[in-house]
């Protein structure tokens, strides 16, 4: 049994070798794997697509909502002050393109109202990259 998230690094990487060694890599994982479990139609219908793998051999096992979780958010939410803010959380990986929404979001009419960009999930290394972006973009604007 094994769990394949999605098969977004065999779009997403650039160079032609890595993406190759990747896709080998995963389609080997399938053919090996008596079962794969992944988190949603979409991902099993690419790992379909992708990998060659029978779709009767992929289990749909998606994420859990924890609803006291969700009701704890919202009640904390309802006590503070509203903000105006975009919110990323995730990898600073290449094809999410937070280059672009960093170069951008100076320029946009959230912005300028006063509405705040927040990226949750990179190394300090690409924090400090993602800031000069945003700094740049602050003067060249």
């Amino acid at each position: 049994m094994t769990v394949v998230y999605d098969t977004i690094p065999l779009r997403a990487e650039s160079r032609l070798l890595v993406r190759r060694a990747k896709w080998l890599f995963l389609r080997l994982v399938g053919r090996l794997s008596r079962v794969i479990i992944t988190i949603s139609t979409q991902s099993r219908d690419c790992i379909v697509r992708d990998l060659g793998v029978d779709r009767s051999r992929i289990i749909v096992a998606g994420l859990r909502v924890d609803a006291d979780r969700i009701d704890r958010i919202r009640a904390l939410r309802a006590s503070l002050p509203p903000s105006e803010t975009a919110l990323f959380v995730g990898r600073f990986a290449p094809h999410k393109n937070l280059e672009r929404l960093c170069r951008a979001f100076p320029r946009t009419s959230f912005r300028a109202a006063g509405g705040r960009l927040l990226l949750l999930g990179g190394s300090a290394e690409e924090v400090t990259t993602m800031t000069s972006w945003l700094a740049q973009e602050s003067i060249d604007g």
